[in-house]
């Protein structure tokens, strides 16, 4: 074959091959935000002052659940005029609260003040204005007993979610909880038996939050392996597993957050980590932590 026939043929070739490497490109690094679902406010303050521009930023991202941090200081009115307000936009909203200090003894009582509260502004709502469910973050690895008496703080966890699950029933609404990816190594010994602790959980919440604060996704260490324990574990149990990743600045090191890289790189990564889980029967798409930080992320 001569040098130009070569040429034709290899440009030929080139020509074929571009679409098929065009469309794995697009389908690989498409954008995800079809696929993040859920985002936590911690200030409620923004919900007076900033209402407006935050449900237009969630509903710009096709975010559908908004975890808010219930302050008891703000009035009832002013939840329900923006439970309203994100109905109209598509946005579930869920009562966020969780603390480790309801592990310690007396701090059932916090969880209970919590669940009152909850169901008397439930009962006064009408259901265009009523929270769609009940968010827990409580992190108990964080109470002062944790290390001298783990397995105490770890059966008022246990307690703690069972009776949070008993009250969404009764009114009718989902319960997720925030757990660390790390979870399905701790071990427990209680009165609710000897397992791991992901394990346990993932076979009584049905709804539950990974935090997988890595800002790379693929490799040793990436999200998808910090995540594969949990998302097996919905899987075998029929649980939803929510990927969760961070995008405020970590004290924890560079590797947490995509704080430093910004909000292209966190969807490419999160498209990765979607085409690895997308087919598992518990995928229950992304969470963004936290609605502020992420609003401010650079491109």
């Amino acid at each position: 074959m001569s040098i130009s026939k070569f040429i034709i043929s290899l440009f030929i070739s080139i020509v074929l091959i571009m679409p098929t490497n065009a469309a794995f490109a697009s389908q690989n690094f498409s954008p995800i935000n079809n696929h993040i679902n859920s985002t936590w406010l911690w200030d409620t303050s923004q919900i007076i002052k900033s209402s407006d521009k935050i449900l237009n930023f969630l509903s710009s991202n096709n975010v559908k659940v908004l975890y808010l941090q219930i302050d008891y200081s703000i009035k009832s009115d002013v939840y329900r005029s923006f439970i309203k307000k994100a109905s109209l936009k598509g946005i579930s909203v869920h009562a966020l609260n969780g603390s480790p200090d309801w592990l310690s003894d007396g701090g059932a009582n916090k969880e209970k003040e919590f669940l009152d509260w909850l169901t008397k502004f439930q009962s006064t709502s009408s259901s265009n204005e009523k929270f769609k469910g009940i968010h827990l973050d409580i992190e108990p690895y964080l109470n002062k007993d944790y290390e001298s008496n783990m397995n105490k703080v770890l059966e008022n966890y246990q307690k703690s979610l069972l009776d949070a699950l008993n009250n969404s029933n009764s009114l009718g609404v989902s319960l997720g909880i925030d757990i660390p990816f790390w979870f399905d190594g701790i071990k427990f010994n209680t009165k609710y038996g000897t397992d791991s602790l992901a394990n346990w959980i993932l076979k009584n919440i049905n709804n539950v939050v990974i935090m997988a604060y890595r800002d790379k996704a693929e490799g040793n260490n990436g999200i998808i392996q910090v995540a594969s324990k949990e998302m097996a574990l919905g899987e075998q149990y029929g649980s939803k597993v929510t990927i969760a990743v961070e995008t405020q600045k970590s004290v924890e090191g560079n590797f947490v957050s995509f704080y430093e890289e910004g909000n292209s790189y966190m969807n490419t990564e999160l498209s990765k980590t979607y085409y690895v889980y997308k087919d598992n029967s518990s995928f229950g798409g992304f969470a963004i932590h936290h609605v502020i930080s992420w609003m401010n992320l650079k491109k």
